[in-house]
Parts: structure tokens; sequence; C-alpha cells
């Protein structure tokens, strides 16, 4: 697009085939750089009626497009009843773009779950156990951080569990 820009730019609209001066004694050569001046204004004129044959189209004139624009000027201005949730919209869009790549991980891990797996999830949570049980044992229990990072640890093992075989 922006060679065909270029090019309408750089075309001199006046030039014509033989460049030979006029057959009249009368008239009087034009200079060249208002010619070059006068294409390129004719140039510009010609973007900015495209651009304005795009804007008056009735898409854009509906009120619910206008609507929109006035959501997104106070999104962005961060001002009115908008006001502070840009930061959710863009965290909302952000998830609405990975919810694809999040049902394609667990429709994956739906078709390779087998008993084998499960049985494979016992057994790290088995691990896991008698792990924490060592550490609670062989440590102090000064602040019961390490008994609440357990249970922590055990709660999300289970109820990631319990999510999976539902």
């Amino acid at each position: 697009m922006f060679k065909k820009i270029k090019a309408i730019l750089t075309t001199d609209i006046f030039s014509s085939e033989d460049n030979s001066p006029s057959d009249s004694p009368h008239k009087q050569n034009v200079p060249e750089s208002a010619v070059i001046l006068h294409n390129q204004l004719f140039s510009e004129l010609k973007i900015l009626t495209s651009i304005a044959k795009t804007l008056d189209s009735d898409y854009l004139n509906q009120s619910d497009f206008k609507f929109f624009l006035d959501i997104r000027a106070s999104f962005a201005k961060n001002t009115g009843q908008y006001e502070g949730l840009e930061n959710s919209a863009e965290l909302l869009r952000v998830a609405i773009a990975a919810q694809s790549i999040f049902l394609k991980i667990e429709q994956t891990e739906l078709r390779y779950r087998s008993s084998k797996q499960q049985e494979y999830y016992d057994y790290v949570l088995t691990i896991l156990t008698e792990i924490f049980e060592k550490k609670e044992t062989e440590e102090e229990k000064e602040s019961g951080i390490l008994t609440a990072q357990k249970n922590l640890y055990l709660n999300n093992y289970i109820l990631a569990q319990n999510l999976k075989k539902n």
C-alpha cells in the first residue's frame, strides 16, 4: 500500500509524452517547483479523500459505534464511570487470548489420562507426605510454618486430583 502511495506522490500528473515547448508564443511555462508542489498537494488530497470516504460510511455513523468510541475514550482517559477499569479490561483481554491455550492443554491431559497416570499421582502424593513428615520431625516447629506449608501443598495436590477426576 505504501508503495502505491509513494508511486502516486512521485508521479507528475502534468508530464506529457512529448516534452516539447508550447506551440503558442503567448503561453508561459509553469515553474517546475509549482508543478511539483501541485502534484504533492493533489496526491495528499487523494489520500485524504479516501480516508474521508471511509469515515463517512454508514457503519461509522451508527449510534452504537459512537457509543463504543465514547467508552474507549473513557477507558483511555481513565475518567467517568470507567475510571480504574482499564487494567481489568487488559487482564480480561489477556485471559480471553489465553483461554484457547488452556483448553488445548486440558484436552491433551484428558486424552492421555490413564490408570497408570492416576497411580503415578497417588505415588507422588505418598512421597510428598513422607518428605514432609521427615522434615517435620527433623526441624523445630517454631511458628508452625512447615506444617502450614505441608498442609497447603497437600491440600492443593488433593484438590487438583479431585478436579481431574471430575
